[in-house]
């Protein structure tokens, strides 16, 4: 940190990238005092993590948990299990033999009506989960549409990697 102007023979301290955020972030709460009661964020490394004590010299003023967030850290953590994280895998290799191919997909989405395994979500964690209870709801469709005649037909049935997402898809324990 710089402490002074070299040569200028004035001694002063210029602030940390930290308490400008501090003072700015003070400076624009105190102005908005009466709208402002609670700040919701994703993180502790977010406003309070970067404002730390300034930020508990704001009274009125409240940090608080994103409940996304929240749930997202849940199912990150769950997802991180040895039985889901085995199942998971499991949805990610189908997934993505399905979306990585043109024809296998649209050969799904015949089979489903039109109907997409991956639902999106705001909370980025619930993807993955989604998308697996959607596959588990379908389940009768890729079954169906393995077994058919035109994926018997098609150059698919006969590779390594389709063989291994068939086998998943038929597996009574998934």
């Amino acid at each position: 940190m710089i402490s002074s102007v070299p040569g200028s023979g004035v001694k002063y301290k210029i602030p940390s990238c930290e308490e400008l955020k501090g003072c700015i972030f003070q400076h624009e709460v105190k102005e908005m005092k009466e709208y402002v009661r609670k700040i919701v964020a994703d993180s502790t490394t977010g406003w309070v993590g970067a404002l730390g004590k300034e930020f508990n010299k704001l009274k009125g003023v409240f940090w608080a948990m994103s409940s996304s967030y929240c749930i997202e850290l849940m199912l990150e953590k769950i997802g991180m299990t040895t039985s889901a994280k085995a199942i998971l895998d499991k949805e990610k290799i189908i997934t993505k033999f399905i979306y990585e191919h043109e024809e296998v997909l649209k050969l799904v989405q015949k089979h489903t009506h039109d109907r997409d395994l991956i639902k999106p979500s705001k909370i980025r964690g619930a993807l993955p989960f989604m998308t697996l209870d959607n596959i588990v709801y379908e389940k009768n469709e890729p079954k169906d549409m393995f077994a058919s005649s035109e994926w018997n037909l098609s150059i698919w049935a006969s590779r390594v990697e389709s063989k291994k997402v068939a086998d998943i898809v038929e597996d009574q324990s998934f």
